[in-house]
């Protein structure tokens, strides 16, 4: 029994060469790892829509390239943006002041 079980999951080379494949398309495929985005790409990243994305660029809250009329973006600065914008929770509040009255 614990044999066919053993035989069962074992993968052939042909079946690690494909997972292997799936994999590395999954990660090249990842925006994070690419160091430039397209609108579509940012968007995607960001969970919002690509017309949000060229209305943050058009009002200049995002950085951006542009190469041959083609808009692109990096996920790091894209980052930089988010943190930069983030909102304290009541307890960060909170917490703040608490420390600030020692």
């Amino acid at each position: 029994m614990q044999q066919e079980i053993i035989q069962k999951i074992e993968l052939s080379d042909e079946s690690i060469a494909k997972l292997a494949a799936v994999i590395s398309q999954s990660y090249n495929s990842n925006s994070a790892a690419k160091k430039y985005m397209t609108v579509n790409e940012a968007a995607e990243y960001l969970r919002i829509g690509g017309r949000q994305i060229r209305a943050l660029i058009k009002e200049n809250k995002i950085p951006f390239y542009k190469l041959d009329g083609k808009i692109l973006l990096k996920p790091v600065e894209l980052d930089n943006v988010v943190e930069k914008n983030k909102r304290e929770s009541l307890n960060e509040l909170i917490q703040r002041a608490t420390n600030r009255g020692r």
